[in-house]
């Protein structure tokens, strides 16, 4: 059985206006879809696409309150991205301490070679 690509949450994220959108939910907390498409040059219509699309990867909730619909961020579907993401952690703590011991020879390396 295909997975639907749309309730995946890497696939949700990967697109900037995606990401765009869940840092103005994350900051503001609630908006309406109103509020949230005057960011953007593009149509409501398209910022609704692509809340459609967090909406199902868990990414946000849509509900309506009176003539309005509001949109509120559900972060928690990140923890996915948090987990894929801690695994590359001790290679780059690795790298990045490799490069600050290099550093760290070449200072004292071009200390003792001016005196």
């Amino acid at each position: 059985m295909k997975s639907n690509p749309n309730r995946d949450v890497f696939h949700a994220i990967a697109d900037p206006t995606r990401r765009r959108i869940l840092q103005l939910l994350v900051v503001a907390g609630v908006m309406t879809i109103n509020a949230l498409a005057a960011n953007f040059s593009s149509s409501r219509q398209a910022v609704t696409k692509h809340l459609k699309i967090l909406k199902q990867a868990g990414l946000v909730e849509i509900r309506s309150q009176g003539r309005e619909r509001l949109a509120e961020p559900r972060c928690a579907g990140l923890k996915e991205v948090f987990d894929w993401a801690r695994n590359y952690e001790r290679f780059w703590n690795d790298k990045l301490n490799t490069l600050e011991q290099y550093l760290d020879r070449r200072k004292e390396q071009d200390r003792d070679a001016k005196t």
